[in-house]
């Protein structure tokens, strides 16, 4: 759980199930599965405010999964940058 700040300046609350961690130098990003849109999402560490973790998963999600529908455009499995999964 943790508050985040969109790109407008939105504040919202966020509860998700963490995938992996991508550096998109100089950024870092977050690629999520958001547990309340139920839905993969991808947050950039600068804009998360107070996050707090929890030992329940709800489900665990696959990282080639996720990036297919959370950035179709990218070979996100292909490309040497992409690490090991968290979980």
């Amino acid at each position: 759980c943790f508050g985040y700040v969109d790109r407008f300046g939105n504040p919202t609350q966020r509860r998700i199930e963490c995938v992996a961690l991508l550096l998109h130098a100089p950024v870092w990003y977050v690629v999520a599965w958001d547990l309340e849109k139920d839905a993969p999402r991808v947050f950039r560490m600068d804009r998360i405010r107070d996050p707090a973790a929890s030992d329940s998963v709800v489900d665990r999600h696959r990282l080639d999964e996720v990036m297919a529908i959370a950035c179709p455009d990218a070979e996100a499995m292909d490309n040497a940058w992409i690490g090991t999964p968290i979980g």
